[in-house]
């Protein structure tokens, strides 16, 4: 095997564990971005129900000393709407620009120009590695406060059928 077989086969190894890599973020990617989306609109559902149930159990049953955890709870799940739509909004990906590639390496050799757009594409895969693991960051945050928001529904809840059955 001469020596720019050997270059040529190297650069496609790289070249191929590159894309992989690529592929595997971009697909953690969406996978998270579904998931904060999912739970974004869950979230956004449960406060008009929420709301509604408290809004009953105020005027039905006169416990006007649940109202602040009522208001904790909503501003935590408020709070995790927010969160949702930030991540969503600062959402990005980077990608590698074909067209760049060809105009500045179009004379070049195949092994040259294999090396040059894995090199490219494993750049690129770690500017959306960081962001991935900034998404997953963010997440668990919200995962906070939709956590903590159900516990101090639930809190709420207990304390109705405290006051309820006193």
């Amino acid at each position: 095997m001469s020596g720019s077989d050997e270059d040529l086969l190297k650069s496609q190894f790289f070249y191929n564990y590159a894309s992989e890599t690529y592929s595997l973020i971009y697909q953690g990617k969406n996978r998270l971005y579904n998931k904060i989306k999912d739970l974004t609109t869950i979230t956004m559902a449960l406060i008009p129900i929420i709301l509604a149930l408290c809004y009953y159990s105020l005027d039905n049953l006169q416990f006007n000393s649940l109202l602040f955890p009522i208001g904790l709870t909503l501003t935590c799940l408020c709070l995790a709407v927010l969160a949702g739509f930030y991540i969503l909004w600062d959402n990005k990906f980077e990608y590698n620009d074909p067209l760049a590639l060809i105009q500045k390496y179009q004379s070049k050799s195949l092994s040259f120009i294999t090396l040059k757009t894995a090199s490219s594409l494993a750049d690129v895969a770690n500017i959306n590695c960081e962001e991935h693991n900034k998404m997953g960051d963010q997440y668990q945050y919200m995962i906070l406060f939709v956590g903590t928001g159900i516990i101090i529904l639930l809190f709420t809840f207990w304390l109705a059928i405290i006051n309820t059955i006193s």
